[in-house]
């Protein structure tokens, strides 16, 4: 819960900038820990355990806007563990070997309730020396993070300590693995399991409560690769823009653009052509000559649309109702309360509509089987929808198994008790309805793990370098380009960019330079520089900052004018998900900069 992050000892923070991109949860929850406000609070939760003013530790290569702030709160509370890109699971590796040698790990917690730490200690083994080598962190402030972090308190009570982390690893070098490493360390010193102020918490921004089907097949597929190496015959971008936000972007827009170009001419060709005859010329275009057939369906017509032959208009929360859960597991309803814009639908009615139309066309066919695989789409409102997908987990009569957050209590969850619990919603999974109040569940894990057995279980996770892909990019180029959010804005700017003062603000891709490199560059405030390798180019508007350290760059992801995505690698973890966050290219002055008398660029880190 958020209220954890309140009575930590220590909170760790991997990979991710609370201060711009979860604004709330840390001004609120986490700031007055560091500034000893919630001391009362551990007293009274925690009675006869020591307390200590509370420790912040950042692992990031960047020195952030949230880490500036912290900084300027306690200075002496905060230590930043400022890793060379990619060496998390190295770090991560060398704390556990330390906190085994010095015996901060809870043995009764370990025998009890988790298996296999003698093989993940072996495969992890690593000194702090050499963790010192690859992380490019000294032993001085390992040993320092890790006392912080798990040296027991006065009278032997284990620490609380919270780990918060974000794309940095999730998108980062090899997320299986960086995550295995992570969570060998907090099931180790049981930072997780029952204990509050712990955790090993996602610190991401999106709202999820959602329910869906198992995948049909089981394998994972690299979806983009597919696509570009000419596969597939339609390609539907539902409430996504790819474009602007897929890795390897240059090279998957290319490959979707001349593929969809295919179809348009084949369409383009077949003049006077009734609906049947146009349908057929669109086939032979997909399976025969190449092409792809695509769908768009969002909010706005995105960069996608210049591909799409079909574009659907959804709606925004406000133009329907919606479920969703916050970042504590909070689920809440947030009601309807102005009318969609033309014919635009939700996203479940409109799932409904395709659903629907395909089984009237199957049964006018007289194929009853292929029908029969898109029944139980009778939905004519967002509630139905939420009843046949959130609260049927493993329902056989809505087409097929369902898999929902809600779990096998989410029947529980109704829009008129949703209703009722307001603002404070409910948190996931529901325990029970008493008194008609959803009671949730304030921790996870309480009493077992979400494994086959209930122990959690210790990962094999050595330091493996970089993905061969990214290692390429590096030994080539100069700069690393990190990338990330900026706090004025959402995702791809999707609402931003029809917004004058935001677009004002952030007109294009702010490119953060170290001084230095700048001046050796010719590179001032506003001017446009291009970042290239061998993956693609993009533009990007300089802004320099003294934070940023040399040979190294943070490009502000997702913008639709200057896509980061097009000098990242297409280097993917065995799950398919991807490493946007370390590829290395060059960086050249392209225009002297529009920019410098409407743009600010005052540093954006808090100073006292």
């Amino acid at each position: 819960s958020y209220e954890d992050a309140e009575v930590a000892d220590c909170i760790m923070c991997i990979g991710a900038n609370p201060y711009e991109t979860q604004t709330n949860y840390f001004l609120v929850h986490w700031l007055p820990n560091l500034q000893g406000g919630t001391a009362d609070k551990k007293q009274k939760w925690f009675p006869g355990e020591a307390t200590t003013e509370t420790r912040f530790i950042f692992v990031d290569p960047r020195k952030t806007a949230t880490i500036s702030i912290c900084e300027a709160s306690a200075a002496n509370q905060v230590l930043h563990l400022d890793i060379q890109p990619g060496t998390d699971t190295a770090l991560f590796n060398g704390l556990f070997t330390y906190v085994i040698e010095q015996g901060w790990i809870d043995r009764d917690f370990i025998a009890k309730r988790t298996k296999g730490i003698e093989e993940a200690a072996v495969a992890n083994k690593l000194s702090l020396d050499d963790c010192s080598k690859i992380t490019g962190v000294s032993v001085a402030k390992l040993k320092q993070a890790a006392e912080w972090a798990y040296k027991p308190k006065a009278g032997g009570k284990l620490k609380r300590t919270m780990h918060g982390y974000e794309k940095g690893i999730i998108w980062g070098n090899d997320n299986y693995l960086i995550q295995s490493a992570l969570l060998d360390l907090v099931i180790a010193t049981h930072n997780v399991g029952g204990r509050r102020g712990t955790g090993c918490v996602r610190m991401g921004g999106h709202q999820e409560g959602y329910a869906r089907p198992p995948h049909p097949t089981g394998e994972k597929l690299y979806n983009d690769q597919e696509i570009i190496n000419g596969k597939g015959m339609m390609y539907t971008a539902w409430g996504v823009n790819p474009f602007q936000s897929t890795l390897n972007a240059e090279n998957f827009r290319n490959a979707v653009l001349r593929r969809s170009e295919i179809v348009k001419d084949a369409m383009r060709q077949a003049r006077g052509a009734t609906t049947a005859q146009m349908i057929d010329a669109i086939y032979d275009a997909v399976a025969n000559k190449g092409g792809l057939f695509v769908a768009h369906i969002n909010l706005y017509p995105t960069m996608m649309a210049e591909a799409a032959h079909l574009m659907l208009p959804a709606v925004h929360p406000g133009e329907m109702n919606l479920t969703s859960m916050s970042g504590e597991r909070r689920m809440r309803l947030s009601e309807r309360f102005m009318d969609p814009p033309g014919s635009a639908k939700p996203d479940c009615l409109i799932a409904a509509d395709i659903a629907n139309t395909l089984k009237a066309m199957y049964h006018a066919e007289g194929n009853a089987r292929m029908a029969d695989r898109f029944k139980g789409f009778e939905w004519k409102t967002e509630e139905d929808a939420f009843h046949d997908g959130f609260r049927l987990q493993g329902a056989k009569d809505v087409g097929g198994e369902i898999h929902s957050q809600g779990g096998d209590t989410g029947n529980l969850a109704t829009y008129a008790l949703l209703k009722a619990a307001g603002n404070n919603g409910v948190q996931l999974p529901i325990k029970e309805v008493k008194n008609g109040k959803l009671i949730g569940t304030e921790m996870l894990y309480s009493d077992k793990f979400g494994t086959g057995d209930g122990l959690a279980q210790f990962k094999a996770s050595p330091w493996n370098g970089l993905f061969k892909a990214v290692q390429g990019q590096k030994d080539k180029y100069r700069f690393w380009v990190n990338s990330g959010r900026v706090n004025e804005v959402w995702q791809t700017m999707y609402h931003e960019q029809y917004a004058a003062d935001a677009k004002a603000r952030w007109p294009m891709a702010p490119v953060e330079l170290n001084p230095d490199d700048a001046k050796e560059l010719g590179v001032g405030n506003g001017d446009i520089v291009e970042v290239f390798n061998d993956y693609g180019s993009a533009y990007a508007m300089a802004y320099i900052v003294p934070e940023i350290k040399r040979n190294q760059v943070f490009m502000q992801f997702g913008h639709y004018n200057g896509i980061e995505g097009d000098v990242t690698t297409d280097a993917v973890d065995r799950n398919v998900l991807p490493d946007y966050k370390h590829t290395w290219a060059n960086i050249r002055k392209a225009a002297k900069g529009e920019y410098k008398s409407t743009v600010s660029f005052k540093s954006r880190r808090y100073a006292v």
